[in-house]
C-alpha cells in the first residue's frame, strides 16, 4: 500500500523533513551507501567528554541551522556544548549550537549551523520490519582517523515488545559491535532511515530504536530542557591512569554509571583497558568506544598477559 509518512517535523523550530513513499526503486549496497556518506556525521568529544565519540544522520534543517539524529548517550556526558563538534561530509567541522534529549529513549537532536548545503536524510516506516528483512548500517568508528564505514546485507533477528525495550531499543540485528558507531543509521533497501543503532554485546547482537519511535518522540515535542549555550572550556584536567584488565568470567555488562543503562556487553574473554576507580568496586573503561562503567571484586585474582603488565581479574558482574 502506498502512502506518505510524516511530511514534517518539529525539532524546537519547523524543520522541512521530505515526502518518503514506501514504493522505491531498491537501490544497490553501492548507491545505499553513496547516499548515506552525504547526510551521516562524524561526531567528536573533547578529553572531557569521551563518549563523544559517535555517528549521525542529518535529518531536518531550517535556513542555516541542521538538526543531527544521534544517541543521547553519545551526548549526554557533558553540559558544555563546547566538548562537542560535529563534521561532516565535505571534511568541515562545526560548532555544536544545542542539545535537545528526546524523553523516552536513547535519542537526541543536535543542531549546527553552517551556510553549506548538506544533504538530508529520508525518513522511512519501521511500521512493516519484518525478521529476516535486509539492512545496512553506517557510520565512523571511534578507531583513528575514524573513516566513514559501511556496513551491508546486514540481517532483522526479531523484536523486543515497546513496552519491555529498554530505552526504546526494540529492533534486534545482525552484525559485530564497532564502538564509536553509535547513532549510526539503520538503512532500508531504499536508502531511507528505518532506525539508530546504538547498542550491541561482543559476540552478540546490536540493537537499533525503530525511526518511528523518533518521529514520535519528535512530532510530540517531548524534548528534556535544552542545554546551555556554550561557555568557554575549563582547563583540562590530567588523563586517568590507564591499567589493563582482563575479562575472565564473562559475561560483563559496561554501563553508563554504576548499576545504570547497559551501553555494551563482554560475551568473551578480552583484555581491556581500566581507569579511575569508585569505591565499590566499579572501574571506568572505554571498551564500548565511549566511557561507561564496569564491576569487579573487591579481591581477585592476579593476571599477567604478555606484554601488557600487570592486569586485573574482572569477572562477570554489574
Amino acid at each position: 500500500m502506498n502512502r506518505p509518512l510524516l511530511i514534517g517535523i518539529i525539532l524546537g523550530t519547523i524543520a522541512t523533513i521530505p515526502i518518503v513513499q514506501t514504493v522505491a526503486s531498491r537501490l544497490t549496497g553501492t548507491e545505499i551507501s553513496d547516499q548515506a556518506k552525504l547526510f551521516i556525521v562524524k561526531i567528536n568529544g573533547s578529553d572531557a567528554a569521551p563518549k563523544g565519540n559517535g555517528s549521525g544522520s542529518i535529518i531536518g534543517s531550517n535556513g542555516n541551522t541542521y538538526q543531527v539524529l544521534t544517541n543521547w548517550h553519545v551526548v549526554s556526558e557533558s553540559s558544555n556544548l563546547n566538548d562537542y563538534t560535529i563534521e561532516t561530509s565535505d571534511g568541515t567541522t562545526h560548532a555544536v549550537t544545542q542539545i535537545k534529549q528526546l524523553n523516552g529513549a536513547d535519542l537526541a537532536i543536535i543542531y549546527f549551523s553552517s551556510s553549506n548545503g548538506y544533504s538530508v536524510a529520508k525518513l522511512g516506516d519501521s511500521q512493516n520490519l519484518t525478521e529476516g528483512q535486509t539492512i545496512h548500517f553506517a557510520g565512523y568508528p571511534a578507531q583513528q582517523p575514524r573513516s566513514y564505514l559501511f556496513y551491508p546485507d546486514q540481517n532483522i533477528n526479531g523484536f523486543i515488545p515497546a513496552a519491555s525495550a529498554d530505552d526504546g531499543y526494540e529492533i534486534i540485528f545482525t552484525g559485530a559491535i564497532v564502538p564509536g558507531m553509535s547513532g549510526s543509521p539503520l538503512l532500508n533497501e531504499n536508502g531511507e532511515i528505518i532506525g539508530v543503532y546504538g547498542r550491541g554485546g561482543f559476540g552478540g547482537p546490536l540493537y537499533g530504536i525503530a525511526i518511528n519511535t523518533a518521529k514520535q518522540l519528535i512530532a510530540s515535542g517531548s524534548f528534556s530542557k535544552p542545554s546551555p549555550t556554550p561557555s568557554p572550556s575549563p582547563t583540562p584536567s590530567p588523563s586517568p591512569k590507564k591499567r589493563v584488565a582482563i575479562v575472565f568470567d564473562p559475561p560483563s555488562n559496561v554501563r553508563q554509571v554504576p548499576l545504570g543503562t547497559i551501553i555494551c556487553s563482554i560475551h568473551s574473554q578480552s583484555v581491556i583497558n581500566t581507569y579511575n576507580s569508585t569505591n565499590n568496586g566499579w572501574y571506568q573503561t572505554d571498551v564500548c568506544g565511549e566511557m561507561g562503567y564496569i564491576r569487579m571484586p573487591l579481591s581477585y585474582p592476579p593476571t599477567k598477559h604478555g606484554d601488557w603488565g600487570l592486569g586485573i581479574g574482572v569477572i562477570g558482574l554489574g
